[in-house]
């Protein structure tokens, strides 16, 4: 089940993205060198970082600004990014990274894309460990200066820098640029001798760089009064300088300075605001409540059209207005600071208008986050819901990321949420996309209980009714609850109801319809329903749709047997993931899962396969997964875990599920983890727990539960072959019966892959029920269905097979068989790893030949002589020499002592357990 597929993205990309964050702020006044800091700055190039920390006013982004300058001169690239507070969002805080390091002249690659995407489907340790490659590759050195981050400064940010700079590569220097000493994930750097850092007393300004500011006639007692009251302080300075360009004489306004710093500053502002006419002073104001404006911008909230002319007249203050990226600009912060405080001072009334005022202009220039922002600021969260409504609600997240949407909804308090039932569906899918399926369905129901909602329900072609439509399609699926024939009517309807024309909406719903049948094992109904899904996302123009339509088509194809059209399907689907998202996207992983699950039971898994196969599940569970996969995990885990004889591992996969369950839901799931336990349980001979288990599932699948309630068919898969090996213990011919039921039921399902299993455990227990004949016919049966898709690893897997495996290769040979089963009968026996395990134990000891191991195990099964010859084509009197041989290295003299020796010291199966 995609956890979205929306429509075609390419419209909406970087509708999201602020350019001007990406630019350093140009200078409109001479500035005055300070050659010592730039000595000091140069030693930061061979450290991973160097932290500028000092208050407001102490000229950091101005000295950053001025270094760039001259780094880029000398043929760096330096990057530059201007943070603020919707950048606290992890991903978003990346994907501004890729931005500012690409727009420096670093090639980021595909890596671009997927920042434009927001890194959608892409873990955030991949896309950073993306991006340290993409800087290592880098023929230059690379600087990125982040100005502002105490605006952006969460433990989560400072854990991802402290990453960027631990593993940054030798030709990588980061700078930070903030009012605050950041906390302890950066500070260890400092101590650790890998950063540096310049604070404010590096910062003030000497003598000699106060006397630069100044005309020159100004006296040597006046600059030292000045360079006394303002201790340095470079924003003091800047205030001095412009308050003495006025008519006041210069010593009147130098002698005036009283106070602290921040009053010192206010008093300056003050000389220079009130100056000014008062059609400038509400300019200055006004404007100042957004972070950056344009003139159309300011004329909107000043009401006016003159802008660009009032911004003429604001010469005298170009040390305080900061030109950005294009044609924006911005106040000096600190001036900022003291003009918005004037303005709540003096026009309180005018703040929420204003605020609205920029919430239009933002909105009509399509600046959604901006829009928003202003809307909360005036306290207008009905505005701030239908922007968000309107620009997409949940679909946000497909234009710019998680990260977009959850900055968007945090400017509605959750006392006002629950007005707003669209917002409430698009938190449920921001949860869904985070791995919180739980909360997800909390915020759906809260969305439910609006009274508003019934009546949107009954119209599900746009709004709230769409919007619940796929999002609901989406929690059903994750939750596994969408799982029987209710549901699957249900669906139906939804899908006949929803128009040709909302194709995204429609392929939604048939990708849900596609677990549904696969929940009831419908393979063929699924794999009809894959092709209509396809052909629907390609009408909706959704590639991530169509990616996972071919995902789906592989799953089935696994459950059917079909292994090579199954690996097909997910090969293109990780070629199609790759390729639009990115070799670590999320949907990669859930194709390597199933890729590498594939491989697995065609005995093609290598010891590299196991680590990606972790790395792509580790992924799944924290966000992206649902029941086929979870489960198709499970299978390959405990069957690898088994295999090695490796119960530690088994143990560490069923509690990680376990997990899942707890978190997520999904009682399929819970009745697999419990069957596992069994299995564990039953190869640690735990009589206690295996009778408690066993006897629990037991209850919860009778014989033909798959038929009253065929949404067990699958976790029946796992339970059955467990229940009959259990319950052949005390009574084989009841083990027996169930394993017939199993046999049915995947008959039924038209799974060959899981009746190649269940005939397999048959066969061992008719083998060992004295029923030899019945047991080759199934295991012929499963090796013909297995032969054309080369599906060995249930033959592996098998324990004792090995003498069965023989067995049929003997009467396969008389009987004729096709070349291609003959030949796939020896790789099953060259493979088959349970008897060759304990084959390597006895002869590591010394005990036995490999032809009296043979017939040891025959001999377990309470074979006669002539039937061990007749197996393993051997004459009697040859098969009483190699048990005359047996005896005598077990110490004993009779057939029975010597099966019990052979059990006690574990060199075959137990069989008294059947």
């Amino acid at each position: 089940m995609p956890p979205v597929v929306g429509a075609d993205l390419s419209n909406h990309r970087q509708s999201w993205l602020t350019r001007a964050k990406l630019e350093a702020p140009r200078q409109q006044i001479a500035l005055i060198d300070r050659p010592r800091l730039l000595t000091v700055l140069e030693h930061a190039l061979t450290r991973r970082l160097c932290l500028v920390a000092a208050p407001a006013g102490f000229g950091k982004t101005t000295l950053l600004a001025q270094w760039r300058a001259e780094l880029i001169k000398r043929d760096m690239s330096v990057a530059w990014l201007t943070l603020d507070e919707d950048d606290n969002e992890t991903r978003q805080f990346l994907c501004y990274v890729i931005f500012s390091l690409s727009a420096a002249g670093v090639d980021t690659g595909r890596l671009l894309g997927l920042a434009e995407q927001g890194l959608l489907e892409t873990p955030l340790q991949a896309a950073l460990a993306a991006t340290l490659e993409a800087i290592a590759q880098s023929p230059r050195h690379v600087v990125l200066m982040l100005d502002d981050y105490h605006r952006a400064e969460t433990d989560e940010i400072n854990n991802l820098l402290k990453r960027l700079v631990d593993n940054g590569p030798d030709n990588f220097t980061l700078i930070v640029n903030s009012r605050l000493r950041p906390t302890r994930s950066i500070t260890q750097s400092l101590a650790s001798g890998h950063a540096m850092e310049i604070g404010p007393e590096s910062l003030r300004f000497s003598m000699a760089e106060t006397r630069a500011a100044f005309d020159p006639l100004v006296s040597d007692s006046q600059l030292e009064m000045l360079f006394l009251r303002t201790e340095g302080w470079a924003m003091a300075i800047q205030l001095a300088r412009l308050a003495s360009a006025g008519d006041r004489a210069e010593g009147q306004v130098f002698g005036e300075f009283r106070g602290q710093s921040g009053l010192l500053a206010s008093y300056l502002a003050e000389q220079v605001l009130t100056r000014l006419p008062e059609e400038l002073q509400n300019f200055l104001m006004f404007s100042s409540i957004c972070e950056r404006f344009t003139a159309s911008l300011a004329n909107a909230l000043t009401e006016r059209e003159d802008a660009w002319d009032l911004l003429q007249q604001l010469e005298p203050l170009r040390a305080l207005l900061v030109p950005l990226d294009g044609e924006w600009f911005r106040y000096h912060h600190l001036f900022a600071d003291y003009l918005r405080d004037s303005l709540k001072r003096r026009h309180p009334s005018e703040l929420k208008p204003l605020h609205l005022r920029a919430s239009r202009w933002f909105e009509q220039n399509g600046l959604v986050p901006d829009a928003v922002r202003h809307a909360r600021l005036a306290e207008d969260y009905d505005r701030c819901a239908r922007l968000i409504e309107n620009a997409g609600a949940w679909e946000l997240i497909l234009f710019g990321g998680i990260g977009y949407l959850s900055n968007l909804l945090r400017n509605i308090p959750d006392r006002e949420m629950a007005r707003f039932p669209r917002i409430q569906v698009a938190r449920a899918y921001l949860a869904i996309k985070q791995g919180q399926i739980l909360e997800g369905r909390r915020y759906l129901e809260d969305a439910l209980a609006n009274p508003t909602t019934a009546q949107a329900q009954a119209d599900s072609t746009q709004g709230l009714g769409r919007d619940l439509l796929n999002v609901t399609a989406m929690q059903e699926v994750y939750e596994d609850r969408w799982t029987d024939e209710a549901s699957l009517d249900r669906i139906t309807r939804m899908i006949n109801t929803t128009p040709d024309t909302d194709a995204v909406s429609r392929g939604v719903l048939l990708c849900s319809k596609i677990i549904n049948y696969l929940a009831l094992g419908r393979l063929e109904d699924a794999q009809e329903t894959c092709q209509v899904a396809t052909r629907a996302m390609r009408q909706g123009n959704s590639v991530l749709g169509i990616n996972y339509c071919y995902l789906h088509s592989g799953i089935i194809a696994l459950y059917g047997g079909k292994l090579r059209l199954a690996e097909a399907n997910l090969w293109e689907t990780q070629r199609m993931a790759e390729e639009n998202f990115g070799a670590d996207s999320g949907l990669k992983a859930l194709a390597d899962i199933m890729l590498n699950s594939q491989l697995f039971w065609a005995g093609e898994w290598k010891e590299d396969n196991f680590e990606k196969f972790q790395d792509a599940l580790q992924y799944a569970e924290l966000y992206d997964g649902w029941f086929e996969i979870f489960a198709t995990a499970l299978d390959v885990e405990m069957s690898a875990a088994l295999l090695r004889q490796n119960l530690d591992a088994a143990d560490t996969a069923i509690d990680r599920t376990q997990q899942l369950v707890d978190t997520r839901g999904g009682q399929r799931l819970g009745k697999i983890v419990e069957a596992c336990r069994l299995a564990v349980a039953l190869a640690r001979q735990d009589d206690s727990t295996t009778r408690a288990l066993a006897e629990r599932l037991e209850a919860s699948f009778p014989l033909e539960c798959w038929k009253s309630q065929p949404q067990l068919w699958r976790p029946y898969q796992t339970v059955a072959p467990l229940l009959g090996l259990w319950t052949a213990q005390r009574d084989r011919a009841r083990g027996l019966r169930i394993l017939d039921d199993l046999v049915a039921c995947c008959e039924h399902i038209r799974s060959d892959f899981y009746l190649i299993r269940a005939l397999i455990a048959r066969a061992q227990l008719l083998d060992l029920s004295g029923q030899r004949p019945a047991a080759l016919t199934d295991l012929l049966s499963a090796l013909t269905i297995a032969a054309p898709e080369k599906i060995r690893m249930p033959f592996r897997l098998a324990r004792g097979l090995h003498p069965l495996l023989h067995a049929a290769q003997k009467k396969a040979r008389e009987d004729g068989t096709d070349l291609v089963i003959m030949r796939f009968i020896s790789t099953c026996l060259e493979s088959a790893t349970g008897a060759d395990q304990r084959l390597a134990q006895a002869e590591a000891a010394n005990i036995f030949s490999t032809r009296e191991y043979e017939v040891l195990l025959e001999l377990t099964h309470g074979h006669s002589n002539k039937e061990i010859a007749r197996t393993l084509d051997l004459t009697e009197h040859t098969v009483k020499f190699h048990l005359r041989n047996i005896f005598v290295k077990l110490k004993v003299d009779k057939r029975t002592d010597a099966i019990a020796a052979a059990t006690r010291l574990k060199l075959v199966p137990d069989t008294t357990r059947f």
